[in-house]
């Protein structure tokens, strides 16, 4: 992980480099071929090499996995299996990745927006989740509990020191992430509240509430969090675009399946 961001953190970083700083982990490597080779990439050819791999692939979207990855093995040891579904979780926050890609490659035609970082911030926005999974089970089902029985959104129902999107924030602060990706982890669930409220925090928020709408929740029986009307107004997306969106999402669980098997 160390490795990939240093190298990442140099803009003019090649390919060639991204393999340099994976192909001494072995299961990583092979992660990285076989999803060149899965339904996410989706042509019919045969990719043999790590360097053709990361092409294919991209640079961003192998560092944002490759990420993902390395935060499941940093929380999964503790896991407890009635707290969180890792299945679940993961579907979920890949199809929240893949909705904020398709929502941003959109939005670039009148304001350029960076799909490859929208698909990273999907993929972890709810890492506060999945920390709270490995370290403090209890806290988490407490809170799954409540809501399913008030019938509330998850979110509404967390302990207010210890939020899912607070603790994401503070470790992706820890992690020296990019600032943009901390304040969007921090307020999906509120994009108008920050004073730095900008695209990629409503893209998120958007993207978060259309994968619930779909069917991909991280908890069963999960409520249904509220769009945030502010938000939606304020990327002017048309909501012709907004249904073509989600019905992909719903044709994206063979590609959705392929990135699980990179992380688990």
């Amino acid at each position: 992980m160390q490795r990939i961001n240093a190298v990442m953190a140099n803009r003019s970083s090649s390919a060639l480099d991204i393999v340099n700083a994976i192909k001494l982990d072995p299961a990583v490597s092979g992660k990285v071929l076989r999803l060149a080779n899965s339904a996410y990439v989706g042509i019919p050819r045969t990719v043999s090499s790590l360097h053709n791999a990361v092409v294919l692939l991209g640079n961003k979207r192998v560092h944002s996995l490759v990420m993902a990855s390395t935060l499941l093995s940093s929380f999964g040891v503790k896991y407890s299996p009635s707290a969180l579904d890792l299945k679940r979780y993961w579907m979920h926050s890949f199809a929240v990745a893949l909705a904020a890609e398709a929502l941003a490659k959109h939005l670039t035609r009148y304001d350029p927006v960076d799909s490859d970082e929208m698909f990273t911030a999907g993929i972890i926005h709810d890492i506060g989740k999945l920390a709270l999974g490995g370290y403090d089970p209890d806290r988490l089902q407490h809170a799954v509990t409540q809501s399913r029985e008030e019938s509330r959104p998850f979110f509404t129902c967390e302990e207010p020191d210890a939020t899912h999107s607070s603790i994401g924030e503070e470790l992706a602060r820890h992690w020296n992430f990019p600032k943009d990706l901390c304040i969007t982890i921090a307020f999906h669930h509120a994009p108008t509240q920050t004073p730095e409220h900008g695209k990629q925090v409503t893209i998120v928020h958007l993207a978060d509430i259309m994968t619930h709408i779909v069917g991909f929740r991280t908890f069963d029986g999960e409520v249904i969090p509220e769009i945030d009307e502010q938000a939606l107004a304020s990327i002017n997306l048309p909501a012709e675009r907004l249904k073509v969106i989600g019905e992909q999402m719903v044709q994206n669980v063979e590609r959705i399946q392929s990135l699980i098997e990179f992380v688990s």
